[in-house]
């Protein structure tokens, strides 16, 4: 990222802008480094350690630094999500959780749906898996992302955690003024700690997966940030940015040098991936959007175009590696180039494919939101022309 003089146009721009290039950028740097630590990690079991040592420690490295991306994305979302929710709100409350239900659904559930299929496909299709082993696997919980157990595509665990955090907004733009907004989300983290508290000391029972995951407060420290970013009147100081750049880098450097010292039998728990990765994230996100917000600081526009189609590659990732497995199990000349070569395919790969289902599904998926909310909004104002007047 390219830091820049700062002026004072762009800097009004910034503040006007809902669009932070700096966002994107770090999707970006999320979706490649958790697509390139699965991709390694699943070609570590079909190789000897003594013929590729070096392959080997990569994945130790990669495990140690690249889960961290699922923090990040869970960082950014509390990000957009509040960002969006003060914004919607303007209007009627019922219709703004509506229509903010209605562009959250249309922005994970295709693509989802999409990836599920071509994966139970591809599962049975290349007879990984009899098709009652496959089919038994879907269930209601898993297409609707009700639940944590997702069988495919595997990252897709971290979607529910997702549906989770929009019904839950959702409902908050519904019952609260604007101005309430943020009293909300903090009632609601307080009360997710200490139902996470209760049910880890054992002084309650519940199983269900949303108030048992303290990675769920990735969501809330992405709020947080999203509202200081909000009330800070911009400065030409950019001191208390790169102050919060290199605790986070600390903090995270930290928390990978525990994770690699456990390797390979255990990594970072949860409530540590909350302290070593999400408050790094989300001191990260503060960081470069208020550089940006600043005008000091552009993204690669590389990254931006790689962050737009970063739900794709998160999804895809496995599906290639898996398609690239059953090649090598076909095609001996593939099975024979080196490893570090046949990651670095899969990774292309999913960058192909994701330019196409970005352009095909996502894109198109979005389209249709707006459609359906704008034909929604002409009919209530064919229907109550004098109320929508008023």
């Amino acid at each position: 990222m390219k830091i820049d003089n700062p002026t004072e146009n762009t800097s009004s721009a910034r503040m006007r802008n809902v669009h932070f290039e700096a966002i994107q950028a770090l999707r970006a740097v999320a979706a490649l480094g958790v697509c390139t630590m699965h991709c390694v990690d699943l070609k570590v079991g079909l190789y000897k350690q003594n013929e590729w040592p070096f392959f080997f420690k990569l994945s130790n490295y990669l495990n140690s630094i690249c889960g961290s991306g699922v923090d990040l994305f869970f960082v950014l979302s509390g990000f957009l999500i509040y960002s969006i929710a003060m914004k919607t709100t303007r209007s009627e409350r019922s219709s703004a959780a509506w229509q903010f239900a209605v562009k959250r659904a249309f922005r994970i559930y295709p693509l989802y749906w999409f990836v599920l299929l071509t994966m139970v496909v591809t599962q049975i299709g290349l007879h990984f898996e009899s098709a009652a082993q496959t089919i038994g696997k879907i269930t209601p919980r898993t297409i609707f992302l009700l639940t944590d157990s997702i069988p495919f595509p595997p990252p897709g665990w971290t979607l529910s955690y997702e549906v989770w955090f929009y019904a839950g907004s959702s409902l908050i733009i519904f019952i609260l003024p604007k101005r309430k907004i943020l009293s909300g989300f903090a009632l609601w983290g307080i009360i997710q700690i200490i139902l996470y508290y209760l049910i880890v000391k054992k002084i309650i029972d519940c199983h269900f997966y949303a108030l048992r995951q303290p990675q769920v407060l990735d969501f809330f420290l992405g709020c947080l940030v999203a509202f200081i970013i909000k009330i800070r009147r911009i400065k030409n100081t950019c001191l208390d940015k790169f102050l919060a750049l290199g605790i986070s880098f600390v903090v995270l450097l930290t928390g990978a040098i525990i994770s690699y010292a456990r390797e390979p039998s255990g990594a970072l728990g949860w409530g540590e991936r909350v302290v070593y990765s999400g408050i790094p994230s989300a001191l990260a996100v503060y960081a470069l959007v208020g550089l940006e917000r600043q005008g000091r600081l552009r993204a690669p526009l590389g990254l931006v175009h790689l962050g737009d189609i970063s739900y794709s590659i998160y999804l895809w990732h496995f599906e290639i590696s898996a398609v690239s497995f059953w090649i090598m199990l076909h095609l001996k000349v593939y099975a024979q180039l080196p490893p570090l070569i046949l990651v670095i395919l899969e990774i292309i790969t999913t960058i192909i494919v994701s330019i196409m289902t970005y352009a095909l599904i996502e894109k198109p998926s979005q389209i249709l939101a707006r459609f359906i909310l704008h034909l929604q909004s002409s009919r209530a104002i064919e229907v109550f022309p004098e109320s929508i007047s008023r």
